[in-house]
């Protein structure tokens, strides 16, 4: 297994090759500039939390958000309606939930019969989680920051009733921060990171990063 240290560097490392193939394509797999120890401890501290690990050097040595899964990565808070450089299109989520409480799911949920849209759209029901992506259509991929499975990915689709379920890996498992990011990524570097026409998407679980 990858030490999370060779995991960024392979990320990193990936993103160069397929802009060094792809130049035209170089803003969308471009990572925005890293932050700083500083930046992520006061958001921490603001918002009473500590940030999954994985995540947490991903935004010091590659960089606060850009390329990745979805239409990319949200810069650290970018949803928040207290983050410092919010603009009115970027509060489409409005995503307030209480950082410092723990994410109150294990498993799927639903609640098909809530016909009260404020309640079923609550930010109580995300607790200890951020949206990190946008998958189109209000339906948004929410990164669990606090509790027992802090680090996991989670798809939000209570905007078209399919309320919220953990991202699966291939083997069934709920993906984690990097194993996600580096599966896109492997897939992406695939189709694109050589001379010639893309290859054809792998798809998950596809395909390794070749560094």
């Amino acid at each position: 297994m990858l030490s999370l240290h060779d995991s960024l560097r392979q990320i990193n490392e990936g993103l160069a090759r397929i802009r060094e193939f792809r130049p035209l394509w170089k803003g969308e797999y471009s990572a925005n500039p890293v932050l700083t120890p500083e930046e992520i401890a006061a958001f921490e501290e603001k918002h009473g939390c500590r940030l999954p690990e994985s995540y947490r050097e991903f935004l010091l040595q590659v960089g606060d958000g850009g390329a990745g899964p979805e239409y990319g990565l949200f810069r650290l808070g970018q949803h928040r309606s207290d983050y410092d450089n919010i603009h009115d299109e970027e509060l489409c989520f409005a995503d307030n939930a209480d950082l410092s409480q723990p994410f109150p799911h294990q498993h799927a949920w639903n609640d098909e019969e809530c016909d009260d849209e404020a309640a079923y759209l609550s930010d109580e029901l995300v607790t200890g989680s951020m949206i990190i992506a946008d998958r189109g259509c209000n339906l948004s991929t929410r990164l669990v920051i606090t509790g027992p499975l802090a680090g996991e990915i989670w798809d939000d689709d209570r905007s078209d009733g399919q309320g919220l379920s953990p991202r699966l890996a291939p083997n069934g498992s709920h993906y984690q921060f990097l194993p996600w990011y580096m599966d896109w990524l492997a897939r992406r570097v695939h189709q694109y990171g050589h001379k010639g026409n893309p290859n054809p998407d792998p798809g998950p679980g596809g395909a390794s990063l070749p560094f």
